[in-house]
Parts: C-alpha cells; structure tokens; sequence
C-alpha cells in the first residue's frame, strides 16, 4: 500500500510541477486561455500568475510527508474547477485551448481532457482518503534497504534526489525547446505560399448553403432563401447566450450592421429560448434573430462552438470558411467588407496597385481591442500607414527606431498606423504607441502596391497618397519618415 501512495504522490507532483512551469513560461498564453473559458480579463492577468504558482506549489507540497495530505487536498480542489470549467464551456458550445502545459502541449478541450482531470481527481481522492498521516519516501527507502541508513544513506538520497531534479528540469527544457520548434513550423505551415494549409473549417467554398427555416424572436419563420431574397451576402453569427466571448461580441454585430449594410445583411443564430435572448437582441438592436434549440443549424454549416460565423453568397452557396472566435469573425467581417470596396467603382481591380495622388479606398480593419478602423479615418492629419508583422526579423531590426520616430511624428501632429499580420498578442508585444491594424490576409499591401514587410507609404491630410511604397529600413527611414519632414 505504502508504495502505491508514494508512486500516486509522485505522479501528481510530476504532472503538477510541469503544468504549473510551463504556464509560468507562457503567461500571456494562459491569460488568453482564461479569457476564452469566460473569465473578465480583468481577473485573467492576476489568475494567469496566481493559478500556475498554485499548481507548482501543490507539486511541492506533495513530497514531504507533513504537508502531503493537504497538497492532495487541494490538488483535489483544483482539479474539480478544472473539470467544471471544462463542462460549463462544453455546455456552452465552445471548445477553447485548454493551455494545460502551456507551449508544450495545448489543444481543445472536449470530454476525453475531463476524464483526464477525473483520473487525477481520484488518485488526489485516493491520497486523501488514506489520511492525514501519509509515508514518508526516506522511511520506506530506509527501511527497505536497511544496509544504506543513516548519513550514508542521508547524503546518497541527497546526490540521486539533485540528479533527479536537474534531469527533471533538463527534460522539461527540451519539452519547452519542442514546443518552440512546433509552434515555429506551425507559422511556417501557414506563411505565404505553403501548398500544405490545414483544411479550413466549414463546408467547401462554392457548394449550396443548407437550406434553414428558423423561429425569429417573435415566433415568425425566418428561412435562408428570404435572407438571401435581397440580393446581398448574408453573415450568419453563431452564438450562445451564456457565452461570454459572445454577447461581448454583439455590440460590434451591431456596429456591422449599420455601418457595412451595403455589403452584407447580419444574422444573428442564437442557441436556447426567446426569453434567455431577448435582452441581449433588444439592447443591441439586433434586427434578424434567429433561434436554433440546441445546435441543429450551425451543425448542419459544420461550425464548431461559438461564437463562430460564416458568409453564403447572395445566390445562396458557401462564400467563406467558417470563423471560429471573435479575432477570426472579425478578420472575416474586415476582408468581406474590403473584397466588396476593392470590388466596387471606387476601386476597380484593374487599378491596384494604387498610385500616388489617389485617396485612400474605405477600407476597413479591426484594431487589437476589436473596433473596426476605416481608413478614411485618417483624414485631417498627414499619416503614415506601415505594413508590418511581429515575426518579420526585419521589421525587428527597426522596432527601435520606430519607437523613436513614434515621438518625432507625435510631437509634429502626424499620424502614424501599423497595418499587421500575426496575433492580438504578438502584437501587443511590441509595445508600440501607434495604434496597429490586423490585416491577416496582407490585402491592404495588394491594394497599395506593398510586396513584404516591412513597407511604408506616407498620405497627405486628405487621405491621399502622398509618396510610393517604400520598403525595408533604410528605404522607409530615407524615403518616407525622413521625406515628410523635409522642407
């Protein structure tokens, strides 16, 4: 029995120790992970300290004797949240990263990682039912090899325990140093040009849309061919009232709604009841709101938790690969509202790249707290727009001087903006104080002749083209951020 609860012991420790290190190697990452189970990120930056601190500290406290009951206590307590917090965001229809081992090892949570946590549960469970009074492992090694007691014995278990945790800790480099090369081929997978992209979510692009008919918040019937009757693409949002990530989200639904009503018509597909969602449709101002019981529409568009969305064309086929969470849905609204700019009058096809002396086109990008940003914005002050991407080395090499010449154009009344691939994190990273747009498909640099990163054009205070494109460090600081102060 004795070694039985020792080897449970160790095992939790291990499992434990590693967990709680590698959140702390990624606490950014655990921050995100927070946020998606639904926690305010107000409490998600203290929680993404607190809770790895918590694990390593159980790990510990699992060794000695004296303290192994309580650890297993709370080791116990620990892993019933998790599975909580596993099978309320389940219930919900969302499956975020569950980030368990930080970097080295992160997948969507489902029922398998909560039987997982309930295993653990009952060896902490089979601990704590042994008693207070736990074994102690120089005890029983003491006692099973007699011939090796006292301060032999004392200063051997000393040498092999040192051993023991500088493997631990070299393993558990080589793990993180894995986590690194997978996280670095994964960017590399998805850089321009890679012939071998994950399949995207949804149905294929072009098939018909599943034909639907749907309650709206009144009881009226709602089908897919009257939403699409009005000759214009339908955006179909996928939600759920106890999702938090969601009902976050329909303030921004609703700012869509009025500002891109010329490029496509909003549909909103809540799951429950009419009265758990009318609230969040009238405060909004929702106008089409349809409800599914449980998950029969969005299933039948293969979307995989909420929020999530998809396009179909106005002559009712698949326009775009389903958008899972809020960055996506908002890269999703950007490039339908950009495709239909760049489609239009105003910027014929056949005229990009654009040339100097022509205003900027209304495109649209969501900036890193979410809000949609129109390009025309940018009128009333001279601005620079620079394509930019935070795992570009070249761009790294000019992050100083950029910082610098943020102050330089601050101080002379310009405007300077950021138009970036890669994450919300990533881009927090850098720190800068301009404000940084997400253009994840790189379509504001077709449209303005850009061919990399980093690039940089200047524009008048009309929002005109003011310089060509200039790219690389030397070129920018010599062509454009020198240029515009030259008298």
């Amino acid at each position: 029995m004795v070694p039985l609860l020792l080897s449970c012991r160790l095992l939790l420790c291990g499992v434990f120790l590693i967990a709680g290190l590698s959140k702390l190697k990624d606490r950014a990452g655990s921050r995100q992970s927070l946020i998606d189970f639904g926690l305010p990120e107000l409490l998600a930056r203290p929680f993404a300290l607190l809770l790895p601190i918590a694990e390593v500290a159980v790990a510990i406290g699992l060794l000695p004797a004296s303290f192994a009951w309580i650890s297993a206590t709370a080791t116990l307590a620990l892993l019933i949240l998790f599975i909580l917090a596993i099978a309320v965001a389940l219930a919900r229809g969302r499956k975020p990263d569950c980030h368990c081992f930080g970097q080295i090892h992160s997948e969507p949570i489902g029922w398998g990682l909560a039987g997982r946590d309930a295993a653990l549960a009952a060896v902490a469970a089979g601990i704590i039912y042994d008693g207070p009074r736990q074994p102690s492992f120089l005890t029983w090694i003491s006692a099973s090899v007699p011939f090796f007691g006292g301060p032999v014995f004392f200063g051997i278990f000393l040498i092999v325990l040192a051993v023991l945790i500088l493997q631990s800790l070299a393993i558990f480099q080589l793990m993180q140093q894995g986590g690194r090369v997978l996280l670095r081929l994964d960017a590399l997978e998805k850089g321009i040009g890679n012939k071998e992209q994950p399949p995207p979510q949804g149905l294929p692009i072009g098939d018909p849309a599943p034909e639907f008919e749907l309650p709206d918040l009144e009881g009226a019937s709602v089908s897919l061919r009257q939403l699409v009757s009005g000759g214009k693409p339908v955006l179909m949002l996928f939600i759920n009232p106890g999702c938090r990530p969601c009902t976050a989200l329909l303030s921004e639904a609703a700012a869509w709604q009025r500002d891109a009503a010329t490029q496509f018509k909003l549909a909103v597909i809540s799951q429950r009841t009419a009265d758990e969602n009318r609230a969040n449709a009238e405060k909004h101002a929702i106008q089409t709101f349809l409800l599914q019981r449980d998950q029969e529409t969005s299933g039948q568009y293969a979307a995989p938790g909420t929020p999530s969305a998809v396009l179909v064309r106005a002559d009712g086929v698949i326009g775009s690969a389903v958008a899972t969470g809020s960055e996506a849905i908002r890269s999703l609204v950007s490039s339908v509202i950009n495709e239909s700019v760049i489609t239009a009058s105003v910027v014929a096809p056949n005229a990009l790249p654009l040339q100097e002396g022509i205003i900027v086109p209304p495109l649209v990008f969501p900036d890193l707290d979410g809000r949609m940003f129109n390009l025309l914005q940018l009128r009333g002050k001279p601005a620079i727009l620079l394509f930019w991407n935070p795992n570009c080395s070249f761009c790294q090499r000019m992050s100083n001087d950029l910082k610098t010449w943020e102050k330089k154009f601050a101080s002379a009344g310009m405007q300077l903006v950021l138009i970036s691939t890669g994450t919300v994190e990533a881009n927090r990273k850098q720190s800068f104080r301009s404000p940084i747009l997400l253009d994840q498909n790189f379509k504001a640099g077709k449209v303005f002749g850009a061919t990399g990163t980093p690039s940089a054009l200047s524009l008048d205070d009309h929002a005109r083209i003011f310089s060509k494109v200039a790219t690389g460090k030397q070129d920018i600081l010599d062509s454009v951020f020198n240029a515009v102060f030259r008298p």
